[in-house]
């Protein structure tokens, strides 16, 4: 219950900040600033990008968006699971993915255009460290299965999994 109750109170506390961040980015007194975080982060990172699908064992899609070198150097990726907003896909947000991508992250974005219970999103994190055990896949230990996080637009980060 606790983990439960702390993984709700990151996904609340995302929400609120990517919804106070778009609020500032929308006002011109901010625009004008450059913050040393915002304007390293605000180019593209480092890692070359690649793109794929996935299907689960349910038969639910996902896109991936990741380093093309996965674990160049033993790095360990960490895993983002995304949610869109509603009745929105993942192509609608390529920016924001390609973006954590390039700064090294993992993203599973479900394509699913109801991602309000969560169940996607956490299916897509919990697949993804399969992924990391399975030997014939790309993600085969490069994975850092203890850094995985969910962040999303609108309903999607808004997550209420209906999951213990």
């Amino acid at each position: 219950m606790r983990n439960r109750q702390l993984w709700l109170l990151g996904a609340l506390l995302l929400t609120l900040s990517v919804g106070v961040g778009a609020v500032l980015q929308a006002t011109p007194a901010f625009a004008a600033k450059t913050y040393p975080i915002e304007a390293h982060y605000s180019v593209a990172g480092p890692w070359a990008i690649s793109t794929g699908t996935y299907t689960d064992e349910s038969g639910n899609t996902y896109d991936l968006f990741y380093p093309t070198h996965l674990g160049a150097n033993g790095f360990k990726h960490p895993i983002l699971t995304w949610g869109n907003g509603t009745d929105a896909v993942p192509s609608q947000y390529t920016g924001v993915l390609n973006q954590l991508a390039s700064w090294g992250f993992v993203i599973i974005a479900s394509t699913s255009k109801q991602t309000g219970t969560g169940n996607e999103m956490l299916t897509g994190a919990q697949d993804m460290v399969g992924l990391n055990k399975d030997s014939s896949s790309i993600f085969y230990n490069k994975l850092n299965v203890d850094e995985v996080g969910a962040l999303g637009h609108s309903q999607g980060a808004a997550v209420q999994s209906e999951r213990p």
